[in-house]
């Protein structure tokens, strides 16, 4: 991965250096993914299947 890549990811990545997204977002189909540092308040898109 490129620093430019690394420095527009950097909100992301992990400490192993991967690419995380929240556990909301996962199984989503949506290309909105937040990282997993965010804390989702409420999504217009996700809806809770349970």
């Amino acid at each position: 991965m490129s620093k430019r890549r690394k420095r527009e990811l950097s909100f992301f990545l992990t400490e192993s250096g991967r690419v995380a997204h929240n556990k909301k977002c996962l199984r989503c189909t949506h290309d909105c993914k937040q990282s997993y540092r965010a804390v989702i308040l409420e999504c217009k898109r996700f809806e809770r299947r349970w």
